[in-house]
């Protein structure tokens, strides 16, 4: 990104192609950010501003000959104004405008972009980078700016402590630090191949790229990288560096534009065509049409000011609106204004060299706004008293099972403990080990458990106060069992249940005959998907053969493992889900402008359940056809009237696109209860 310590203010001293590449990053960065649908992986466009980073910040070592604190200043004085004054501006605007939901987590993150932490503070927050829940901060995007500022601070050090040293003992522990920083940024691709050859590797599941997203180190290989092309040779040929450069270019972007999950983790392709690019692109006589580009060389030149302004702006919009990917059509009428409001923002902020006195007061006043803002949590609240009045329905009364008779040899230390029915419910995540929760009259013996996916975490606080009115008593383990089927046991998500750990579950309930019944709740459309089941999820050992059919005979095989120890199972298909992540903000936002909200996003109609979930459906009612099972259609007691709604009775029934709330489950659970109470009863 153009960031005043990487560039000359004299535009004839500016390497226009270099403007060019950030041109293009930055438009990816906005697209993506704007809709990922259509620019799945346009955050790689980070990727090539680090490389620009590193690749200027290597010249500057090489040229000048100043001291390390005159170097930091210079650098810090040329990117904090700008910063502080976008967190100003859009503390501002979100206090006036958006509910507290956006407003609270952009301030907290404000309060650490200041101190250049923001990337740490947001690393620790529940849900990365690419969660739903992070469209609500306006100031996300501010984690880059802290890890340029890491940057800086740490080459200045090792500058510094370096400076007396020969260049080969400067380049050696550099090289060290890359290599290091590339294999721990790329764990996954590496286990991967690893796997093929059967390796052994060092961790049995590797760190995915999204948990480290706002780590310094896995970065530094890509400002190493960027580094390193200022040592790269010239090139005598024309058409080499021609080739050469645009080779860079279709690296650069490639990963970015593809829809394909191994996209994911190629950002070594973007690095190593940044790099490429930065080299090779100025000595492209032949692409002059590209590396003279005078509107991508412009929007390069403010893509700085355009990046601090354009996530406030689109965070804003969905807050007004309640939309989460905006269309096609907004995005070319919101482009425009954002590029004026870059413009300008650049002409009056960025470019006007801002004396460093004023950065100390500005920041005061940001250390102010900020802890005002969470207090009062804006203005929005009196504006659109309705909307902001608005908020998902918590369940707080239920507790651990005190059947002593069930705990003494229930096995927590084989299972694995997961926080869903907390967090679905609006509850402190307590630290424990897998608990068993009880259902229902705690004073009674159980007689059924629960089991599940999310699904199950859902349903549990409406069915434990349903059971509760009718005297029924049951148990819920506090785990995420997924995977009944040995195909799906192997590798994946932590959380989820490997075949021994299954095992020992069955164990447990063949030596309790109290437990008369097992209900299962589980997502089905999205584990017993028509075809192929999804690989993405998972690691290489799931294969085509792993299709639905196979998957309904392993669901077979675990009801007769139940069967054969006495055990009743009920099995509940999936409630109906909706498109849109967040329904909560896209009901406060359609309420701010109408009486009710009537977005589809936030509704899924009879015809459209019975469409997707066909398939699956099918394959559950052949386990009933085969006496394995009674199925309960919980999805009919939302279809009634024909469609379901995230939104009834001024309440919100889903947290997200598939996951139902409080009241949700509530009502599933009353609906199911005539069937259930007497199927439990016998």
């Amino acid at each position: 990104m153009s960031h005043p310590s990487q560039l000359s203010r004299n535009n004839t001293n500016r390497n226009v192609s270099h403007d060019v590449m950030r041109g293009l990053a930055i438009l990816l960065i906005i697209i993506f950010h704007a809709n990922k649908e259509l620019l799945p992986y346009g955050y790689h466009g980070v990727d090539i501003f680090l490389a620009i980073c590193g690749y200027y910040i290597c010249q500057s070592f090489r040229r000048e000959t100043y001291s390390t604190s005159a170097y930091l200043k210079k650098r810090l004085a040329r990117i904090y104004p700008p910063l502080l004054i976008s967190i100003l501006l859009t503390l501002l605007l979100l206090t006036i405008f958006s509910s507290k939901d956006t407003l609270i987590p952009s301030a907290k993150t404000a309060l650490a972009a200041i101190f250049g932490v923001s990337n740490i503070y947001l690393s620790n927050q529940e849900g990365g980078y690419f969660a739903n829940s992070t469209m609500d901060n306006a100031l996300l995007h501010t984690w880059y700016i802290a890890i340029t500022l890491q940057v800086y601070i740490l080459f200045a050090l090792v500058r510094h402590l370096l400076s007396r040293c020969r260049t080969i003992w400067k380049l050696i522990p550099a090289a060290l630090t890359g290599i290091l920083s590339f294999l721990w940024a790329n764990q996954v691709l590496i286990f991967v191949i690893f796997h093929k050859l059967n390796l052994p590797f060092f961790a049995s599941t590797p760190q995915a790229p999204d948990e480290m997203y706002y780590e310094l180190f896995p970065r530094l290989w890509v400002v190493l990288a960027g580094c390193g092309a200022a040592f790269i040779p010239e090139t005598k040929s024309t058409k080499m560096a021609t080739f050469l450069g645009l080779a860079g270019i279709v690296l650069m972007l490639v990963p970015s534009v593809i829809h394909t999950e191994t996209a994911k983790i190629l950002a070594v392709c973007v690095v190593t065509g940044s790099v490429l690019a930065i080299r090779y692109l100025p000595e492209s006589r032949n692409l002059t049409w590209l590396t003279e580009s005078k509107p991508l060389a412009w929007v390069g030149r403010i893509s700085f000011s355009l990046y601090l302004v354009h996530l406030p702006i689109f965070t804003l919009y969905r807050s007004l609106t309640g939309q989460e990917e905006l269309p096609l059509l907004d995005i070319c009428l919101i482009l425009p204004l954002l590029l004026l409001l870059g413009y300008a923002f650049y002409k009056g902020v960025e470019n006007r060299r801002i004396p460093g006195k004023l950065i100390l007061p500005a920041a005061a006043a940001c250390l102010i706004f900020a802890p005002a803002a969470i207090c009062t949590r804006g203005f929005s609240q009196y504006i659109h008293k309705k909307a902001n009045s608005i908020s998902i329905a918590t369940y707080t009364d239920f507790g651990e099972s005190k059947d002593e008779a069930l705990l003494h040899d229930y096995p927590g230390d084989q299972l694995t403990y997961w926080d869903g029915v907390y967090r679905f419910t609006g509850q402190k995540v307590p630290q424990m080990n897998t608990t068993l929760l009880h259902i229902g009259d705690s004073e009674k013996a159980a007689n059924f458990i629960l089991l599940g996916d999310c699904q199950a975490h859902t349903l549990y606080a409406g069915l434990h106060e349903c059971c509760r009115q009718e005297g029924l008593s049951g148990v819920f383990p506090a785990t995420y069992m997924l995977a009944f089927w040995d195909r799906l046991c192997n590798g994946g998500d932590n959380r989820v249940y490997h075949r021994e750990k299954a095992e020992a579950m069955l164990k447990w309930l063949s030596r309790h005959p109290e437990i008369k019944h097992v209900i299962l709740a589980q997502l089905w459309s999205y584990w017993m998907p028509p075809e192929t089941l999804l690989e993405k999820k998972w690691d290489g050992s799931l294969h085509s053969a792993n299709n639905l059919e196979s998957a309904t005979q392993d669901l077979m095989t675990l009801c007769r493992k139940l069967k054969d120890t006495g055990k009743n199972v009920i099995i509940l298909n999936e409630i109906p889900t909706i498109a849109s992540h967040s329904p909560l903000r896209a009901i406060r936002g359609q309420l701010c402008f109408s009486d009710s909200p009537t977005s589809k996003t936030l509704q899924q109609s009879a015809e459209e359940y019975a469409r997707k979930n066909a398939p699956y459906l099918h394959c559950l009612e052949k386990v009933q056809a085969a006496g394995l099972c009674t199925l309960l259609h919980a999805a009919q007691i939302h279809l009634e009237d024909g469609q379901f709604s995230a939104w009834e009775d001024g309440q919100v029934l889903m947290h997200d696109n598939m996951h139902q709330s409080y009241p949700a489950a509530l009502k599933t659970a009353k609906g199911l209860m005539p069937k259930l109470r007497e199927i439990l009863k016998q």
